[in-house]
């Protein structure tokens, strides 16, 4: 199966994200679909579901890229977050190698502000999906969705 178009999608997050526990996996959501074809976002298993996988509908190699703005809302010091891409699981095998990469985010509430955004590159077949997670060693650090300056 062949797509007739190019496979790509946009999507984002229009709610804050935060750990409930320190050092424990979470899955990015994806809640707002902006546009595209060939890619769709499903929920997860979780209690209640959350829209988390990046559904692939056609074989290739993709480019994902990805931006998340990390906060601290509370308290000071360094805390560590790691983003990571996981494939087809929940568990840690399902964990893509050499993916991770680890942000320091350092100062205190207000003044700790941190973009993530990179490219993982990668192969899919229809049916794969992945997932963008994280887990921070502080639950006061956020990905935080902010609106646009109107100024």
């Amino acid at each position: 199966m062949t797509s007739s178009g190019p496979v790509y999608c946009v999507y984002s997050d229009t709610t804050s994200q935060s750990a409930a526990s320190v050092n424990t996996a979470y899955a990015m959501q994806f809640n707002n679909f902006e546009e595209g074809y060939g890619i769709v976002i499903d929920n997860d298993t979780q209690s209640p579901p959350k829209p988390t996988k990046i559904v692939f509908q056609y074989p290739g190699v993709y480019n994902l890229q990805f931006s998340a703005q990390l906060d601290r809302v509370d308290g000071s010091g360094n805390a560590d977050v790691n983003i990571w891409l996981r494939k087809n699981g929940t568990t840690g095998a399902a964990n893509v190698p050499r993916s991770d990469t680890r942000i320091t985010m350092t100062g205190n509430a207000g003044s700790s502000k941190t973009v993530a955004a990179w490219n993982l590159m990668f192969t899919a077949v229809p049916g794969d999906f992945f997932q963008l997670v994280w887990t921070t060693e502080d639950t006061d650090i956020q990905i935080v969705a902010a609106p646009a300056d109107t100024t």
